[in-house]
């Protein structure tokens, strides 16, 4: 099976506007595309693009690491964006956000109880 390595490149590229682009199509990426195309769909594919696009901690908006193309053409890190490993931050801000409102309902029938 013959694969459009540069298919890859452009679908990484248009799907990633947030992430840094690929301006290079080298031996090591084509490898990575290779077993890419073994063992993800393109719909999966697609899908942990978009998801990384616009995931806060992959975009690198804490000012930390960003998630490149050779970082996510890796079929494990593909799964672990598709299995929602990186989307905990906001969960995590969430839940604590919720406790705290949480809290505070609790306190404020405990004071109206006390009055």
């Amino acid at each position: 099976v013959r694969i459009d390595y540069q298919h890859y490149v452009d679908l990484y590229n248009s799907h990633c506007s947030s992430l840094p682009q690929v301006k290079t199509l080298n031996e090591k990426r084509k490898r990575l595309i290779k077993r890419v195309a073994k063992e993800v769909s393109e719909y999966d594919l697609l899908t942990a693009l978009n998801k990384a696009n616009t995931n806060p901690f992959l975009r690198g908006d804490s000012g930390g690491w960003k998630a490149n193309f050779d970082w996510l053409m890796n079929p494990d890190n593909i799964t672990k964006v598709l299995e929602g490993n990186y989307d905990r931050t906001t969960t995590t801000t969430n839940k604590a956000a919720q406790m705290l409102d949480d809290s505070y309902d609790a306190l404020a029938r405990w004071v109206e109880r006390k009055q």
